[in-house]
């Protein structure tokens, strides 16, 4: 079982921002994450919105803003996003270029870069700041500069959105997908990693003076009961 939880605050003027924090499905979150395919991201995409309310309120992604994605691996989020906002320019940063070679987006621009270091970015430079599923990426003493630096190059009244999961066991210690979730548990643990960390976002994000958390939503997924191949979760 899986909680998934996203932030997201919305930025203020001058100093202050705001951030989203948005849950997801555990489904959803581990096959957007493993398989980082598009089509799979199309599938979750199926369950999820790529942006929540919050964001598209006080934004105006129809006529165009800058956007980046943190970590943004093969790039899927970002095409999603540019078939439906395609007058906004996009800039996508990771620690190696792992993009689909077939992206061809004319107002995409990739940066390698770590987030648990420096992004190679102004301050005050996007508008829109994404980053999910960085819970398998980053230890958890790197998650306080992280956020940090989503802030900094976050421009005053801008918005930043985070997504990520909470592991939870299923009850059954025989179930298959025990096994799956204690495994991910305990290479987590070995890398000084929390797989919790998507249910401490929200305390996380408040602490911070600069930002103010705007909306905050959370799924939960039994995937135990699904069995193995299950590709999709619809959740009501």
């Amino acid at each position: 079982m899986g909680n998934c939880f996203p932030v997201a605050h919305r930025a203020q003027p001058i100093s202050d921002r705001n951030i989203i924090s948005q849950e997801d499905t555990f489904c959803n979150t581990m096959t957007a994450y493993k398989e980082n395919t598009t089509i799979m991201n199309s599938t979750a995409n199926t369950d999820r919105e790529n942006v929540l309310p919050s964001v598209t309120d006080a934004l105006d992604l129809q006529k165009g803003i800058d956007i980046l994605d943190v970590g943004c691996g093969s790039g899927v989020w970002i095409m999603n996003m540019v078939q439906e906002y395609p007058n906004c320019t996009y800039y996508g940063c990771d620690i190696a270029d792992t993009r689909d070679k077939s992206m061809d987006v004319n107002q995409y621009t990739f940066s390698k870069g770590n987030v648990a270091n420096k992004l190679p970015y102004e301050n005050n430079t996007f508008d829109f700041v994404h980053m999910r599923f960085l819970v398998l990426a980053l230890r958890e003493d790197e998650w306080p500069a992280a956020i940090k630096e989503l802030i900094r190059v976050t421009k005053p009244g801008g918005m930043i959105q985070l997504v990520d999961f909470e592991l939870h066991m299923p009850k059954d210690p025989s179930n298959y997908f025990y096994k799956v979730m204690s495994a991910t548990k305990e290479i987590c643990e070995s890398r000084g990693q929390n797989p919790y960390i998507g249910a401490e976002l929200n305390d996380m994000l408040s602490k911070q003076d600069s930002v103010k958390v705007v909306q905050y939503e959370s799924k939960d997924c039994d995937m135990s009961k699904y069995g193995l191949g299950t590709r999709k979760v619809n959740i009501k």
